[in-house]
């Protein structure tokens, strides 16, 4: 496995007494893309929330390139090089897709090569130039969810982190959006995708976790994606 850029270990989060991650321990290698799947309710989110800063860790370590990221201001985290695509997209519907995108340069640490940063992202995702200027809340769901991960990546992250991008897109979409994801980690982008589509993730990313009850229950390679019964064990099993 490549050099570690983002470590995960013995992460717990709680809301209350209630715990929603246990012991996770998790690692991704630079330039890798990581899966991380399970049912609702499993703590996938919660654990790219603590990764952002977002939400208190109650203990265990994360580190980014071998740095203790844990109790860092979650603006301070996206300027290290981490970026979150949240489920939902969080999209500004009244502003135009150009002013949304804009709003990605806030977390960027330097403003050079922005327009040559611009064109890569205008290639990976022709909708965003296309409709720079009709306003967001106009879009499909599937063009918010492009311009979502643009805007993201115009803050020029080391890591991406998406959760749940697939979410309530049609299948073409879907399509879509995994092939700029090939095309983003050729870039040299590190990525991190929660998903619940647990097959096609999977099949594509280098590992994929299985989350389950807040605790990593397995780690799967694309050889198992078509192993229906290593899949049911993952989601299932005790």
């Amino acid at each position: 496995m490549p050099e570690p850029m983002l470590e995960i270990d013995g992460l717990d989060v709680r809301y209350g007494a209630v715990p929603a991650v246990r012991g996770a321990t998790l690692s991704i290698g630079q330039g890798e893309i990581v899966g991380l799947v399970g049912p609702n309710g499993a703590g996938k989110s919660t654990t790219l929330l603590a990764l952002m800063g977002a939400v208190p860790v109650a203990d265990g370590a994360i580190r980014f390139e071998g740095r203790s990221i844990v109790g860092i201001p979650t603006e301070k985290i996206v300027r290290q090089g981490i970026a979150l695509v949240p489920e939902g997209r969080h999209i500004f519907d009244h502003l135009t897709v150009a002013e949304n995108l804009r709003l990605g340069l806030v977390g960027r640490q330097s403003k050079q090569d922005v327009d040559a940063d611009l064109e890569w992202i205008y290639g990976l995702f022709p909708v965003v130039r296309d409709f720079r200027r009709r306003q967001a809340g106009l879009l499909s769901g599937g063009q918010q969810q492009q311009l979502a991960i643009a805007r993201a990546l115009i803050a020029r992250p080391r890591v991406l982190l998406l959760d749940e991008p697939s979410l309530g897109l049609a299948p073409s979409v879907v399509e879509t959006v995994w092939q700029a994801l090939g095309e983003i980690r050729s870039g040299g982008v590190t990525i991190l995708l929660v998903e619940q589509r647990a097959q096609i993730t999977v099949g594509f990313a280098d590992r994929t976790y299985v989350l389950g009850n807040g605790t990593i229950k397995m780690e799967l390679t694309p050889r198992d994606a078509q192993d229906t019964e290593r899949m049911v064990e993952a989601y299932f099993g005790s």
